[in-house]
């Protein structure tokens, strides 16, 4: 079974939080931690005290697929794959137009038909500035 998890940055504390997807009746989108789930009988209980909202900009998609150091891929993030005698950074997609997640840079568009994952390292997303973001 294909693992459905997102991640998003809370808007109180800006914390990244790991979970499932909530839409509300607004179309607001909220990530539910499981550890926050509780079952009794048949019914869900959500016991948090935490605000639930979200930077909805910030809400990305798991892949399903791990890089070469076992970081989980999510959409939105930057990704760098070594070829050769280069390198080259990507961020994480979903196309809407073929319905799969691509990694799209500069100069190209892949998909992940022939990569696993293992040939490509997280770097950061794009939601975070990062040192060379100044350079």
């Amino acid at each position: 079974m294909r693992i459905n998890k997102y991640r998003g940055r809370r808007n109180y504390d800006e914390k990244w939080i790991y979970g499932s997807l909530l839409i509300d009746r607004n179309g607001d989108f909220h990530i539910l931690e499981s550890n926050i789930i509780e079952k009794d009988g048949h019914h869900i209980r959500i016991d948090s005290d935490y605000p639930m909202f979200f930077d909805n900009d910030t809400i990305g998609q798991f892949t399903g697929l791990c890089d070469k150091n076992g970081i989980e891929i999510y959409t939105d993030d930057k990704v760098i794959i070594e070829k050769e005698d280069d390198e080259e950074i990507f961020v994480v997609k979903w196309d809407d137009n073929t319905a799969r997640f691509i990694m799209d840079s500069e100069t190209y568009v892949l998909d992940f038909d022939n990569y696993d994952g293992t040939d490509c390292e997280v770097i950061g997303n794009i939601h975070e500035r990062s040192e060379d973001d100044d350079k």
